[in-house]
């Protein structure tokens, strides 16, 4: 059997549009002839109106059919497709278009990448419909492509500069009806390129027979380049849905949750938890992805490709938050912040899990904290510092915590950066979507973490305090955590530092644990990236200060043009102009 793949937009169940169920069946028509292995190339979506992710990334069999689904990485404008009217009406660049096109979509890199790295694996790649991404740029560069393009009108979308490429570019043509042949033809001719015209208009009565044959022949125009160029898309940097334990023994398994945006300073955890590990256990990672792009996959994965007790893998989450609307705390949180109530979910088949937010340091071998017998305890969990404060100097979150929450004077609040789950005591009592209904009910004070408490009380191991140290830049609050003992001496001795709270050395100029932070940043491929990060901040708060007294110096002024002092008034006047300069040279 030769393995071939169709390359479509969209596919699945729930599609319903009549070129997507045409794509569906000759998929299922090919691989029921006998002589082809059928590979579907498509994206998450299932729909063209959004492109919003809905299905699982990675691979499912539909009726034999082998499809592989990549994620679309941003959502469609709706009144995009209105521009290509204004686009044509008016004098256009080449890269007007280009951008058009990637904005209608469904803009999917990955498949791109895909498709790039891996056309020499098959005996031919079939692209299914001229108008998007998955076609327009998908498909050129491919040598063993051939292009099925089912242009039902005269569409002013044809009339394109980028398609007189498209539509030559490829090894031969297979036409759904003569009537779309000669409008091809008409537009731009057919480069003396084959083509077979297989009568499919009428969808009810296909002779798949004889479409079959006309494939076929279609085929033997195409150049058989299997073996002769290796794959240029590495499995391990796959999106994956479902995952085992990476090793048979000795598996400690650690979760973090990330955006894309969020994936530099990942991957300085990642690095603090490989500079802790021990050689006599494995580390398996799993990173709970919200559209975490195959660039960043990529580079975080390379930083533990030497050592065989350390496996990464990313479980795609975006298809699922998409069903979700949430109220966030604050403009420094991301909806990822929920993925981890998804975990007793997605990995069905661990009993418990150690969650680190991307936001940690680890400074102490975590397979001390791994190993804690959990018993009937739902999560092993540090008492949070900052809300045993903050409730005791404001009325409002004491409050809170006992009407919302359920958490008494006398009782408990955890922080949920560093969690040990007992992943197969949550599935008896909860779902995920019990869990991500409740979180999108209303807006938390501190988000999942209201959550988890609420359904934790009373199920929680303690953690010493030196599991997860969080600082704060609140001075007054800080001198409240201090007075406790526990908490005071672990500042001094942190197992795992958590920089919570936006104090983030990159997002805010601070002496505590900086040194932790940049000694294992340096350390990682983004380290150049966090340097320019942090050097916009201090010449952020540079030129804060500038202004700040610039403004004092013009206030002075305005009080001194009201008196006769003609010196002092010349002096200020000249700090001004001084001031003035810092400033503009600051902006430079």
């Amino acid at each position: 059997m030769e393995q071939i793949a169709i390359v479509n937009h969209i596919y699945g169940a729930e599609v319903t549009s009549s070129a997507e169920v045409y794509c569906k069946a000759l998929s299922e028509q090919l691989l029921s002839c006998g002589r082809y292995q059928v590979d579907v190339l498509t994206t998450c979506a299932n729909d063209d109106s959004i492109w919003s992710n809905f299905y699982k990334p990675g691979r499912e069999w539909i009726n034999g059919v082998c499809v592989n689904r990549f994620q679309v990485k941003q959502k469609r404008d709706c009144n995009v497709c209105d521009q290509i009217k204004d686009i044509l009406r008016s004098e256009h660049t080449y890269e007007n278009e280009l951008l058009w096109l990637r904005e209608h979509g469904p803009y999917c890199p990955e498949i791109f990448e895909y498709i790039h790295g891996n056309y020499s694996q098959y005996r031919a790649i079939i692209f299914m419909n001229y108008l998007y991404y998955t076609t327009t740029m998908c498909m050129l560069g491919i040598p063993n492509a051939l292009f099925f393009p089912m242009v039902s009108a005269d569409d002013p979308v044809l009339h394109l500069k980028h398609f007189r490429y498209v539509f030559h570019q490829h090894r031969g043509y297979i036409f759904s009806s003569k009537a779309e042949k000669e409008l091809i033809e008409k537009i731009y001719g057919l480069a003396d390129l084959p083509y077979e015209i297989c009568d499919v208009e009428d969808k009810l009565n296909i002779e798949w027979g004889t479409v079959i044959s006309k494939i076929d022949k279609m085929i033997t125009f195409v150049p058989d380049l299997r073996g002769k160029s290796g794959s240029f898309y590495k499995k391990e940097y796959e999106l994956h849905h479902e995952v085992e334990p990476a090793f048979d023994k000795n598996n400690i398994a650690v979760v973090f949750a990330a955006d894309d945006g969020y994936t530099p300073i990942l991957c300085v955890a990642i690095q603090a938890v490989l500079e802790k590990s021990d050689l006599n256990y494995n580390y398996d990672i799993v990173i709970l992805s919200d559209g975490i792009s195959l660039e960043h996959r990529r580079t975080i994965s390379q930083i533990a490709s030497s050592r065989k007790n350390i496996c990464i893998r990313y479980l795609e989450m975006n298809y699922l938050l998409d069903q979700y609307t949430f109220q966030l705390s604050g403009a420094e949180i991301s909806r990822a912040t929920f993925m981890r109530m998804l975990l007793p979910d997605v990995m069905r088949t661990y009993d418990k899990v150690l969650y680190l937010d991307g936001d940690t340091v680890v400074k102490k071998d975590i397979n001390e904290l791994y190993n804690i017998e959990l018993k009937e305890y739902l999560v092993a969990a540090v008492r949070d510092p900052y809300v045993s404060a903050v409730r005791r100097i404001r009325t409002n979150v004491s409050d809170y915590l006992q009407k919302i929450i359920g958490i008494e004077l006398n009782e408990d609040y955890f922080n949920a950066g560093i969690l040990l789950m007992n992943l197969k005591a949550f599935r008896l009592s909860f779902s995920a979507e019990n869990l991500l209904k409740l979180a999108a009910e209303r807006k938390w004070l501190w988000d999942d973490q209201c959550v988890l408490n609420k359904i934790c009380k009373k199920r929680v191991y303690w953690l010493s305090q030196n599991w997860n140290v969080l600082w704060t830049h609140e001075e007054y609050v800080q001198e409240m955590m201090l007075t406790d003992e526990s908490y005071y001496k672990a500042v001094y001795d942190p197992f795992i530092i958590h920089y919570a709270g936006a104090t983030m050395p990159v997002k805010q100029l601070s002496d505590r644990y900086m040194q932790e932070f940049w000694e294992i940043a340096r350390k990682t491929p983004f380290y150049e990236y966090l340097i320019r990060q942090y050097s916009v901040l201090q010449l952020k708060e540079k030129k804060d200060e500038l202004m700040r007294i610039n403004h004092i110096i013009e206030e002075q002024i305005k009080i001194l043009n009201q008196r006769a002092d003609s010196v002092d008034r010349w002096i200020l006047l000249r700090l001004y102009k001084y001031f003035k300069r810092k400033i503009s040279k600051n902006d430079e």
